[in-house]
């Protein structure tokens, strides 16, 4: 921001987008370092750009991060995806082994995610 750590932020961050303020939820939590980090549709109002770099900085450092959400572009980089529907585990692994799978639930929700991109 143009005047770094003296950028009138209004208050309860008012002059702020809603984009800014969850970069900035999220910075403060990184800031604490902690080892578990839970993330519920954290990147939801973030650009592309400003989202790669906030989950680039999450996953970063060794911790163990919970990410919901609805995005499956957002978990493509995870150790271990847990795959929900309706309340139910439908399948789990990794982005790869998930890709693979013919006819799963999670491959035929990311085909459908890029085609409607």
């Amino acid at each position: 921001m143009e005047n770094g750590y003296d950028t009138d932020i209004g208050e309860c961050g008012g002059k702020l987008s809603d984009g800014q303020k969850q970069s900035l939820a999220i910075i403060r939590a990184l800031l604490r370092d902690p080892q578990v980090i839970i993330l519920d549709e954290a990147t939801s109002k973030l650009d592309v750009d400003a989202e790669k770099a906030v989950l680039n900085e999450v996953l970063a450092h060794k911790r163990t991060v919970l990410i919901v959400a609805h995005q499956l572009r957002i978990v493509e980089k995870a150790d271990h995806i847990i795959f929900m529907e309706d309340g139910l585990v439908r399948e789990e692994g990794t982005h790869q082994e998930l890709m693979n799978k013919k006819g799963g639930y999670f491959r035929l929700k990311e085909e459908l995610f890029s085609e409607s991109s």
